[in-house]
């Protein structure tokens, strides 16, 4: 008798690590390679155009960006959840007159997306008018 139960509790911790490892997985972070063609706001912080490595950290809540001229950048986000698994990823950008300020991250395949906490200055443009545009770049091919 005394096998049999720590049988079922060896086997039972084995179930849990195996879910907590593919959550895990499920949340680890997964780098991006976009050019962006504009100048933007991320959260707070003003960024030039060119080529950036964005890598989503889920499971913390960041982004981080890392351009050309960009030492790495952190940016807090909320969790977003995909209705069905994105086939591409793609970054999404709201327009406020000649300001851009991203708005979520997506990666392929990938049911959890990021989206940017709202800085100062968009809340403030947000207060006086409606976005002009929704502005969609996807990712370089591997």
């Amino acid at each position: 008798m005394m096998t049999k139960l720590m049988l079922i509790a060896t086997l039972t911790l084995t179930i849990f690590m195996t879910i907590g490892a593919v959550a895990q997985t499920n949340l680890a972070g997964a780098d991006v390679k976009v050019t962006i063609p504009f100048n933007f706001y991320a959260g707070d912080q003003s960024l030039p155009a060119g080529s950036y490595i964005v890598k989503t950290e889920i499971a913390h809540r960041v982004i981080i960006l890392r351009g050309e001229k960009t030492p790495g950048l952190f940016v807090t986000t909320n969790r977003l959840e995909a209705a069905n698994l994105p086939e591409h990823g793609q970054l999404t950008f709201k327009r406020y007159g000649s300001n851009y300020f991203l708005q979520e991250v997506w990666v392929a395949g990938r049911g959890e997306g990021q989206q940017i906490r709202v800085g100062k200055l968009e809340r403030e443009l947000a207060s006086k008018s409606k976005p002009v545009e929704m502005v969609m770049v996807q990712p370089h091919s591997h």
